[in-house]
């Protein structure tokens, strides 16, 4: 009971540090998939992987996780997965403000991955445009 009290005054703790200290990455400037070359198109595939590893780590940083989560994304999801179930959990026993915290941070956590798949939504768009202009 005393850990599960710990976990909890954690949890309201933590959410409120992270909101304030984890820095949200900026979007990548996406190339014009009408006139771009293919060099255009490789650098702005290569900006989108590097905002979509930043934007894992984000949310690793939200959930509480602060050493780096490494290169390989799924497991860096299932890892940050398996830290918000315990959250979640521990959220349900917890007291008004620990559940205002949390559901801040699952406010920035869900923007978050909104934001990562409509920029994934717009390149897969300007990669479209530049096969129609290549063909």
């Amino acid at each position: 009971m005393i850990r599960k009290s710990i976990l909890i005054v954690s949890l309201s703790f933590f959410s409120i540090y992270a909101i304030a200290e984890c820095g949200s990455p900026s979007a990548p400037k996406l190339p014009d998939g009408a006139v771009s070359t293919l060099e255009d198109m490789l650098a702005g595939q290569k900006a989108m992987k590097a905002f979509q590893a930043e934007v894992v780590q984000y949310r690793a940083c939200l959930v509480g996780i602060d050493e780096e989560v490494g290169d390989d994304l799924s497991a860096a999801q299932a890892t940050i997965d398996a830290k918000l179930d315990e959250m979640r959990q521990l959220v349900l026993e917890a007291d008004d403000e620990a559940k205002a915290a949390h559901e801040a941070m699952l406010a920035k956590y869900n923007a978050a991955v909104d934001s990562e798949a409509a920029i994934a939504g717009e390149f897969n768009i300007e990669i479209r445009e530049y096969k129609a202009a290549n063909q």
